[in-house]
């Protein structure tokens, strides 16, 4: 029984690093495994307690197996694959975004995200008091408040920082993972009508159930793990952007940012940004998308300050057709359609100096 929920979430997460490995490259690798890490270091403390506080119990089968600090290790283990699964579909659905031109609110951005952005942090504070309240109330609402407590304070930190970014994104890069992974989940586990023999306290629990099987706490706790896991990748993505867009503020190779990098991006204020430098790449990556969906989509075999460069070749040239830039794009196989409507766009000199740089 411990290890139901695993046998049907280890299949899609072996389907889905199938359909990622053609486009994974060492960033996202790097944030696949950070959220992994995250996760399984938070869960550890977080079960740990509850196990502690006797808000979990679990079957005598369940504890036969490699215990963690009173948590079975196939619990941790469940949490790591819901979080790998989630972190792959964000990757896949966002793969073919320029998350660089989406900086363009992270200044002066449009009423409606302001007011977006203000909503959600008071939704969220309100949140981790609610939590704090129900927790204090105890009996019944003791678990949902001890959830509350756990991710809104997290959540908090991560809108208050990215909102903006975030507002700006899709829904299909953002909701759209957080929801399938949200539904397979819940329907794994209604399917197997258990959760890896892990109990909660009747006392401490609302008595709700979804489709009859399923605590509605249990419900709440994996739709805000995977709303977490999409936050802290859209933020990493912000800050990788910040890092590949501004040539001038991180020089040098940036193909795999070190600690250094994300600490700096981190606290590089938005008046240090380049902002028409963002307009030229959210401008050039409208156009290539418009006018060569093909080379566009072909675009994303590459990653990084690369993908910004060839982007910014295509809407903007250099004189000279000998540059290395028309290699990649001989090599994308696109000169006979592709070329002529590179040679054919008007010649900017700002925006060809910000190549190679």
């Amino acid at each position: 029984m411990i290890y139901s929920r695993l046998k049907l979430t280890a299949p899609l997460a072996v389907l889905l690093t199938l359909v990622a490995y053609l486009f994974l490259n060492r960033t996202h690798l790097f944030k696949v495994g950070v959220l992994v890490s995250l996760a399984f270091s938070t869960a550890v403390p977080w079960g740990a307690y509850l196990v502690k506080n006797g808000v979990w119990t679990y079957a005598p089968e369940a504890l036969a197996g490699p215990m963690i600090f009173g948590v079975p290790t196939a619990e941790l283990l469940f949490l790591a694959v819901q979080t790998y699964i989630t972190s792959l579909i964000y990757v896949l659905f966002n793969i073919t975004l320029v998350h660089a031109k989406y900086l363009l609110t992270q200044r002066d951005p449009p009423d409606w995200i302001t007011r977006a952005k203000l909503a959600g942090q008071i939704l969220l504070a309100l949140s981790t008091l609610t939590g704090a309240y129900l927790i204090h109330v105890g009996g019944q609402y003791t678990y949902m408040g001890l959830i509350l407590n756990w991710a809104a304070p997290f959540a908090l930190l991560a809108w208050t920082v990215s909102g903006s970014f975030i507002l700006g994104l899709p829904l299909s890069a953002t909701a759209v993972p957080i929801l399938i992974s949200t539904i397979y989940v819940l329907f794994s586990e209604m399917l197997v009508n258990t959760n890896g023999g892990r109990y909660i306290d009747s006392q401490r629990k609302l008595g709700f159930r979804l489709f009859g099987s399923i605590d509605i706490e249990e419900a709440i706790i994996v739709l805000l793990t995977n709303g977490l896991v999409v936050l802290t990748l859209a933020t990493l993505d912000m800050y990788l952007a910040v890092i590949d867009a501004f040539p001038h503020l991180f020089p040098g190779n940036t193909s795999f940012p070190t600690p250094a990098m994300l600490l700096k991006a981190c606290l590089t204020g938005t008046k240090e940004y380049d902002m028409e430098r963002i307009r030229g790449i959210f401008e050039a990556d409208n156009r290539l998308r418009a006018k060569s969906r093909s080379f566009h989509m072909a675009s994303f075999a590459f990653s990084g300050r690369l993908r910004l460069d060839l982007i910014l070749l295509y809407d903007h040239p250099p004189l000279s057709t000998t540059s290395v830039y028309s290699v990649y794009l001989r090599v994308l196989a696109i000169p006979s359609v592709g070329w002529r409507m590179i040679s054919s766009t008007t010649q900017s000199q700002k925006k060809r100096s910000w190549l190679g740089t």
